[in-house]
Order: structure tokens, then C-alpha cells, then sequence
């Protein structure tokens, strides 16, 4: 989005340059290389020796065509200005990590990363909010939110404590996860329990964000941030910790029964106390063996409420078409062996398809076929038994 954006930006302001007053002195050329993700500028008067400039200040590469017209050196020169002044905010914006506290470093290569010495400070959350009066998001869309970070100061006194872990976040579904390293800093007064804003990310709804190899390390009321080494002790390395998301459902539907299936409601976010309605009238949390095709889920926070009062909703659906319950094909049947005493005989069996994926067990029947009896540990794709068998 970020590219698409930027590229119309910059098509339309070079079509603008392209007929604007320009005098007979000098060409002008702009040019993008993929490369090192750098602008270049080149100009010269008529002729004569070209001028290059190289400025390397967009993080993101952006294909733009080049093209040659005939301006003034003074324009060239506000171009330039007016470049710089739109790039840098645009490549700012829809930052996937949240931005790191001023000067903090990544201290954790100084500890032991499976001791807790102390514990002045915990983080009791870490979670996300957005614009939404309830909090919530809809699977799959993308949208602005706020990172934030709760903490609690277990001592009497002012600490200056600082958060440092790996974050992982994982697309619903799976798929190549974002790393991004989160270092913060801030003031806890004595026993104070405070929540902390770490800033704007780019978030897609039902994405999953873990924070590991967690260290919290804090400075003492002499401190403040950023928190450099500090004196043995003032130190805990912590459990992964799940980023709680905004309030959304996803659905995971699987095979049921014969052709049929079952659905597990996940609700994330939220006060954790939901009342449930599907499609169905059902008022469970999870569905079972009910009909394969599409259903939905209204799922409503009995604690949280919108600005006018009305208790927080959100409704999500799935379709699920299958297959269930699909016979698998016979590609090889085991066929009748006579073998003397004392010899083995082997039977194989080989199919194709089925759903729910087949199993194999073997049986034997002493009375001509009225009855069978599982063989023991017999549930592999070839039989061979030996011929003191006493079946």
C-alpha cells in the first residue's frame, strides 16, 4: 500500500514538473535505482558536464521511470526540498514495529538468560488497543493500532525500568513472521502500577504477537533512562509474554462426524467473558457434527460497553466445504496364500484418498468369515505371519 501510494505520488509531481515553466538553460534528470534504495540526480547546463548527486533517504525501493526536461536550477534546487519533505513523512508512516524508546540498548547479551535475581518490576500485559470504542477488529483487516505495556514497581521506590525482547508476529494462518526488536524505557514511582504507550504499528486482525527472551532490567532511584548496565541484581529474565490483540473470533472448522463438522470458536481480547449465538440458534462456545457449509457466530462482552451503553459485538462467519467423510480407494487387496508349516506368509493392502485420513488395522477370523478379531499391534501396510499361527 505504502509503494503504491508513494509511486502515484511521485508520477503525478514528475507529470506536473514535466509541464511546468521551464527555461532553455538546463536538463534536469531524476532517476530511482533499486539498489541501496537511492535517489539520483543529474543535471547539466545544455551540453556541457554533467553534475551527479546521489541521496540515499527513502527506506523503502520504489520503481520510478526517468525522464529528461528541460528546467531552471532554481527549481531544480526546490524540488530537491519539496522531495525531501514529503518522502520522509510518507516512509514513516504504517511502521510495523513500535519505535524504541531514545537511546536505550540492547543489554541482554550482559546476563544470564535463565536467572531472575530480583524482582523489583513485572510486566502485567502487554496488549494492543485501536480507534474502536469496543477495541474491536474484523479477521483479515489491516489497521493503525497502539502498542502498550503494563507495569508494576514491587518496591517502595522510584524505578527506572526497561523492556527488552525479541517480537514475533505471526500472520493468521502462518506464513513468514516480522521481527522486530522492542526496547523501552520508562519511571515507576514506588508501588506504582502504570501503562505505558509504545506507539503505532501496522496490525492485520487474527495476527498472533509473542514477545521473547525477555529481560527486565531497571535502575535504581539514582538512575534514569536510558537504563545502561546495572549493578549486579537489578535484573529478571522472564516467560515469553502473548500480546493480547483487540477484541476478534476466528473460527477453525474441522471434519466431523460422517459428513458433517465441528467448529472451535478462539475469541481473543475482550474481558473474557462472552455469551455466544450462531447461525445455528446453538449458544455454545463450540459447535459439533453440525451440517458442512457456511456459519456464523455473533459473539457479545458482557462486561464491555460502547459509548452509547450497548454491550460490545462482534460477528464473524466461516464456509467450510470439505470433503468429509470420503471413502478411500482400494488400489491393492491382499490375496489367499497356502504355505506350508513352518513358512511365512505376507499380505499387503495399498489405497488413494480418503477423509478423515485411514487407518489400517488387520484381522483374522477363525470361523470362515462369521467372525474377525484385530490382530494385535497389526496396523501396518503389509501382514506377515509365520506358519505356527494358532488362529
Amino acid at each position: 500500500m505504502e509503494k503504491i501510494t508513494l509511486l502515484t505520488f511521485f508520477e503525478t509531481l514528475l507529470s506536473s514538473i514535466k509541464h511546468c515553466l521551464c527555461t532553455k538553460n538546463n536538463f534536469f534528470g531524476l532517476d530511482f535505482s533499486n539498489l541501496e534504495n537511492r535517489f539520483s540526480f543529474n543535471s547539466r547546463e545544455k551540453l556541457g558536464k554533467i553534475k551527479h548527486r546521489d541521496l540515499g533517504f527513502i527506506e523503502s525501493p520504489i520503481e520510478i521511470l526517468t525522464f529528461y526536461n528541460r528546467i531552471s536550477s532554481r527549481f531544480f534546487s526546490f524540488m530537491i526540498v519539496l522531495l525531501l519533505a514529503v518522502i520522509i513523512p510518507f516512509s514513516a508512516l504504517g511502521q510495523t514495529c513500535p519505535t524504541n524508546s531514545p537511546g536505550q540498548q540492547d543489554l541482554r547479551a550482559n546476563y544470564d538468560t535463565i536467572k531472575c535475581p530480583a524482582q523489583d518490576v513485572r510486566v502485567d500485559k502487554i496488549f494492543l488497543t485501536n480507534a474502536d470504542p469496543c477495541n474491536s477488529c474484523k479477521i483479515g483487516t489491516e489497521l493503525m493500532v497502539n502498542m502498550k505495556i503494563t507495569l508494576t514497581n514491587n518496591s517502595n521506590s522510584t524505578r527506572y525500568p526497561s523492556i527488552q525482547g525479541d517480537l514475533t508476529i505471526t500472520p493468521l494462518g502462518g506464513g513468514n513472521s516480522t521481527q522486530c526488536l522492542i526496547l523501552t524505557c520508562s519511571q515507576l514511582l514506588g508501588s506504582e502500577t502504570k501503562t505505558f504507550d509504545l506507539g503505532q504499528i501496522k496490525y492485520v486482525c487474527g495476527s498472533r504477537l509473542v514477545l521473547n527472551n525477555v529481560l527486565i532490567i531497571w535502575e535504581t532511584p539514582s538512575g534514569n533512562c536510558p537504563v545502561n548496565t546495572p549493578p549486579n541484581g537489578k535484573y529478571c529474565f522472564a516467560p515469553p509474554i502473548v500480546v493480547t490483540p483487540p477484541f476478534s473470533a476466528v473460527l477453525n472448522p474441522t471434519c466431523g462426524v460422517g459428513n458433517t463438522e465441528n467448529i472451535d470458536l478462539v475469541v481473543s481480547g475482550g474481558s473474557g467473558s462472552f455469551t455466544y449465538l450462531w447461525d445455528t440458534g446453538q449458544t455454545t462456545q463450540d459447535l459439533t457434527n453440525v451440517p458442512i457449509g457456511a456459519h456464523s457466530v455473533t459473539v457479545t462482552d458482557t462486561v464491555l460497553k460502547d459509548t452509547d451503553g450497548i454491550s460490545c459485538k462482534i460477528t464473524e462467519s466461516n464456509t467450510f466445504a470439505g470433503p468429509c467423510c470420503v471413502a478411500p480407494e482400494i488400489t491393492l487387496q491382499p490375496s489367499n496364500q497356502i504355505k506350508c508349516v513352518g513358512q511365512n506368509a505376507s499380505f499387503s493392502v495399498s489405497f488413494t484418498g480418503g477423509n478423515p485420513a485411514p487407518t489400517i488395522q488387520w484381522q483374522v477370523s477363525t470361523n470362515g468369515g462369521a467372525n474377525w478379531g484385530n490382530l494385535a499391534n497389526e496396523t501396518n501396510a503389509t501382514l506377515t505371519l509365520n506358519g505356527s499361527l494358532s488362529q
